[in-house]
């Protein structure tokens, strides 16, 4: 799915899950760590894992995308860049 493309309402709930900082909440399975490393794919979370230690933290793009419902604008480039 492209990055741009707006989020299901399972992402923007894990979105806000993770926004939360990933409180202990019943999940039905573990398919909540799957989407929040979608959501690492479209720049909207870092999501660590060491062992069994999970962690996952917004970007100021998945802040955005909660505080706004879409993602950021393309910022253009700087004058003089490749």
């Amino acid at each position: 799915m492209p990055r741009r493309q707006p989020l299901s309402d399972r992402h923007v709930n894990v979105l806000r899950w993770i926004a939360d900082g990933c409180p202990d909440r019943e999940w039905p399975d573990e398919s909540h760590k799957l989407s929040a490393r979608a959501l690492e794919s479209r720049g909207l979370a870092r999501v660590r894992r060491k062992g069994k230690l999970w962690h996952a933290v917004l970007t100021e793009d998945g802040q955005h995308y909660l505080d706004h419902g879409r993602y950021p604008e393309p910022q253009p480039p700087e004058p003089g860049s490749p």
